[in-house]
């Protein structure tokens, strides 16, 4: 993970798994609510996180951000599942709204100027270094941290979702001590662009660009 001024930015998928199609999303007032119903809409095997569409906040069970997958028909904790694609030396997260205006006269022919909020979008992109001392890989869910550069391209290449955490505490990343100063940012987006570069007798490194799929939430331990 990066470890920039205070913050933390992961890029994770599930272990074993790759995943062109995006991940479910369950939105209800409470989180019992969206695990029934999640339990109803899914299959075992899928996974699925829990949120308030209404707050864009996700859910929090048993201290964890309810990132979870259904198994034996039921919804059940998967954080353990996700696995670290790479370290960062810099990144950055950019959210941003379309806004349209509208002019509308009254009576007396004068106008005003009206803002409406359209569509939201939000992206992440990270920078870092490349391990030169990379194991040998048997099978998808060995070995993820130490195949940064790797693993993105291959994502890249293969239309993988991904998911996006920004994390504000390096000591308690899902915010047990205090919901006011450890806040998370979790979302799940597609690689848009992944690239290695390095001259000679430097270190070569890797960027990747994630273009943000649907909300993005924020997860605060209460």
């Amino acid at each position: 993970m990066a470890q920039i001024n205070a913050n933390l930015l992961g890029l994770y998928m599930f272990g074993g798994v790759t995943k062109t199609t995006p991940y479910g999303v369950e939105e209800a007032a409470t989180q019992a609510a969206a695990e029934t119903n999640a339990e109803s809409n899914y299959s075992n095997g899928d996974y699925v996180l829990l949120a308030n569409g209404t707050t864009y906040e996700l859910h929090e069970k048993a201290n964890l951000p309810c990132i979870g997958q259904i198994s034996g028909g039921a919804w059940v904790d998967a954080t353990g599942d996700l696995k670290l694609l790479g370290s960062a030396t810099s990144t950055s997260v950019e959210y941003s709204n379309t806004i349209d205006e509208v002019v509308a006269k009254t009576d007396s022919c004068t106008s005003s100027t009206f803002t409406i909020g359209a569509s939201s979008s939000w992206n992440f992109s990270a920078d870092g270094l490349i391990n030169d001392a990379l194991e040998h890989e048997v099978g998808r869910e060995d070995n993820y941290e130490r195949y940064e550069a790797v693993k993105l391209t291959d994502l890249a290449l293969e239309g993988c979702y991904v998911i996006c955490r920004f994390v504000t505490s390096i000591t308690d990343k899902d915010g047990t001590a205090s919901d006011d100063t450890t806040i998370n940012l979790i979302g799940q987006g597609i690689i848009e662009s992944a690239s290695i570069s390095g001259g000679f007798d430097e270190f070569a490194t890797y960027s990747v660009t994630v273009r943000g799929y649907g909300k993005l939430y924020s997860y605060k331990n209460s």
